[in-house]
């Protein structure tokens, strides 16, 4: 290249010389040059082209190799991941049929026990295993909620949404309680509410919502220290046929920065599941698909440092048909204009008791704290009943239940405890219930009807057992039961036999069908 630019500086200086013989000689000699440069340029960059080229066809040929690599091991790495998730399902297989169904055998047994004559000693060891059967219960149920969120952080293939009847609170309900030990361990209240004009019999995927609500709900309690989890619904439109239903998980927990916010239902950080430093996920990204294939959105709002909400809205049908039976409503007119003092430090829980007395057409009574209710006690004498938080600062619910039962021994107190927090003999003999949070509200009713109608129910017949015989008359069905643990037999044919039903058994599936085809029944039980 250097020897192409002397030549050419040599040439130019030669025909300057002849320009003074002769300006033809010159033109033609700087055409010349022109020609010879700029076929020298084009060669050159030529050149360079086809060594470009050659280099891109190395760089494919690379690159088509990786890909045939990386398409093996994600192959290999698909088909692995179907060994996994069919393990995983042998898995729960085995701690569904072989762990829990022994486990309903051992807690039926001990429930039948308790409604025999026993002496105080029997009491205690049956008591015993009432609460080692159940805690044992609490630790399988802990192991499937894990497997059961990994699952729905798995991508699904099947988009047909499914409509079914279903109840919104039993829905909800089921969700918290899911929780419950997590939540109780860690001090947290697990809260929800559902506003009066919301419909609770509905048509629509409930598999799907309950798996939004999972990992919302599982996100809510790995990121909250201390404070309250709300799941709370409200309706958007007054639609008898179609209403949009607003659900919303609020938590007072770490909260999140406007930047992790953006990419929250998009971008998976460090581990596809369950880190602790993740704050999103595959679990928050399928709750976007699963909402938009229901035909919602999902949004979040959250502050750094002060907790977060998120909501959804989707469309539902109404639901004509009840799943929800109450066969107790004769009796709540005894509850009618009964006052219920309800004891919590936490207002939101407060709040939430105080509709759900009221939905039983009792007078609600707050305190914000034992002391303020020992003085509310002191001041109203009409108060009936007592319902108090255990874990409150302070003064507790032990605590409070000690000194109303020295002033008040007559006065009935229920106890709200955490899920996981257990409470020896002589506590649990302060009170005349005990209830497990999140409090459920047929659970509520039921205990609430149990302490006002049992003294009635006793003075009319002396020998009452809370499972009496006149219950078939009163209800009579014809019931067929499709089980093939004979434990599970056994317990169910004695508590109905003490119901004073006669029970049918089909040992399988088949049988079944084929029972229920030949007569008809009002009830199976499978």
């Amino acid at each position: 290249m250097k020897k192409f630019y002397i030549y050419f500086f040599a040439g130019f200086i030669l025909l300057s010389a002849l320009l003074y013989f002769s300006i033809w000689w010159f033109l033609c000699g700087v055409g010349t040059i022109a020609i010879f440069t700029i076929y020298h340029f084009y060669y050159a960059k030529l050149k360079a082209f086809d060594i470009t080229v050659e280099e891109l066809e190395t760089q494919v040929e690379q690159l088509q190799l990786q890909l045939d690599r990386s398409l093996i091991k994600e192959e290999k790495a698909t088909k692995e991941a179907g060994q996994i998730r069919k393990l995983k399902q042998e898995f729960l297989t085995v701690i569904s049929h072989e762990i829990r169904t022994p486990m309903n055998g051992v807690l039926g047994m001990a429930l039948l026990m308790e409604d025999t004559t026993l002496t105080k000693e029997q009491k205690e060891y049956t008591e015993t295993i009432k609460n080692s059967g159940q805690s044992l219960l609490a630790t399988v149920n802990n192991i499937l909620v894990s497997d059961i969120l990994d699952y729905s952080k798995l991508d699904r293939k099947d988009k047909k949404l499914e409509n079914i009847n279903f109840d919104l609170i039993d829905t909800l309900e089921e969700v918290l309680n899911l929780f419950a030990a997590k939540a109780g361990k860690a001090g947290l209240d697990l809260l929800y509410d559902i506003d009066e004009n919301v419909p609770v019999q509905l048509i629509g995927d409930n598999k799907r919502l309950r798996e939004v609500l999972m990992n919302l709900v599982e996100n809510a309690v790995k990121f909250t220290q201390r404070g309250e989890i709300l799941l709370s619904v409200h309706s958007l439109n007054n639609d008898s046929k179609e209403p949009v239903l607003s659900f919303e998980v609020r938590d007072s927990g770490i909260g999140m920065s406007q930047e992790e916010m953006s990419q929250l239902f998009y971008n998976v950080s460090g581990n596809e599941f369950n880190t602790d430093n993740e704050k999103t996920g595959a679990g928050l990204i399928i709750c976007r698909k699963q909402v938009e294939l229901m035909g919602g959105k999902i949004e979040v709002t959250s502050k750094s440092g002060n907790g977060s909400t998120f909501t959804f809205n989707i469309p539902l049908g109404l639901s004509q048909q009840s799943v929800r039976s109450n066969l107790l409503l004769e009796n709540m007119t005894q509850l009618e204009g009964k006052q219920v003092l309800i004891t919590d430090d936490n207002f939101m829980s407060r709040t939430i008791l105080s509709k759900q007395v009221k939905a039983l057409k009792m007078l609600p009574v707050v305190a914000d704290s034992g002391i303020k209710a020992l003085e509310i006690l002191a001041t109203n004498s009409n108060i009936d009943l007592i319902l108090t938080d255990m874990s409150m600062e302070q003064f507790d619910g032990f605590q409070l239940a000690t000194s109303i039962k020295n002033k008040y021994p007559q006065l009935p107190v229920i106890l709200m405890n955490a899920a996981g927090n257990n409470i020896n003999r002589q506590e649990e003999d302060m009170f005349s219930a005990v209830i497990t949070k999140p409090i459920r509200q047929h659970l509520l009713r039921d205990t609430i009807l149990a302490i006002f109608t049992k003294p009635v129910l006793q003075n009319q017949n002396p020998d009452y057992n809370r499972i009496a015989e006149s219950f078939s008359a009163k209800f009579p069905l014809r019931i067929l039961i499709a089980e093939d643990n004979l434990i599970n037999q056994k317990i169910a044919i004695k508590i109905l036999t003490r119901l004073g039903y006669q029970p049918v058994i089909a040992n399988n599936g088949r049988e079944a069908l084929e029972m229920s085809g030949r007569e008809q029944y009002d009830i199976i039980l499978m």
